[in-house]
């Protein structure tokens, strides 16, 4: 990763890692999202141990339904886990207790909502392009946002007659 010329910010290539960059922790993913997970190393720690995974607890709003829903949905998803590994829940206990991390209750969730929604930690690919929002909606609002580049139309390709022949509009010169 290459500082940015703009804000100091790593370049994403992705690959689903993080970054730390003043005391602030990036996450860019695999499939071309990024942005600011954490304000500190602890509270991104409580995220990893305490969610099922990150896209998991940003698939749904945290303030839709007070909450309810985006619990509901990592509810279902810890309980998948559970099937391959289930000292899940003791894993992350331990965990939380060794490195004194909190709990990922509504408040962590929030926050990483909040700072993953800030475009000015969106990591930049290669080609000086933001990476996607680890947001599911806020990526269709901006997409809507933006006017879709249409391609230009084929052109037609008109074959000569013997490839010695000039094409309609070339010049013969021999």
């Amino acid at each position: 990763m290459t500082p940015t010329p703009d804000s100091g910010w790593p370049t994403a290539r992705p690959g689903g890692s993080s970054a730390v960059s003043r005391s602030d922790e990036l996450y860019v993913g695999s499939e071309g999202e990024g942005g600011l997970i954490a304000k500190d190393l602890r509270d991104a720690l409580a995220l990893i141990v305490g969610v099922s995974s990150l896209h998991d607890a940003t698939a749904v709003p945290v303030d839709e339904d007070d909450g309810r829903a985006l619990r509901a949905f990592l509810a279902r998803a810890d309980d998948e886990i559970r099937e391959v590994r289930p000292e899940l829940d003791n894993d992350r206990v331990r965990l939380r207790e060794v490195l004194g991390l909190p709990p990922a209750g509504d408040a962590l969730l929030r926050s990483l909502q909040e700072s993953a929604a800030d475009i000015t930690y969106r990591p930049i690919n290669e080609w000086g392009d933001r990476l996607r929002p680890m947001l599911a909606w806020l990526e269709d609002a901006e997409e809507a946002e933006r006017p879709a580049v249409q391609a230009a139309p084929p052109l037609p390709v008109m074959a000569a007659a013997r490839p010695d022949e000039p094409l309609p509009g070339q010049l013969d010169l021999f």
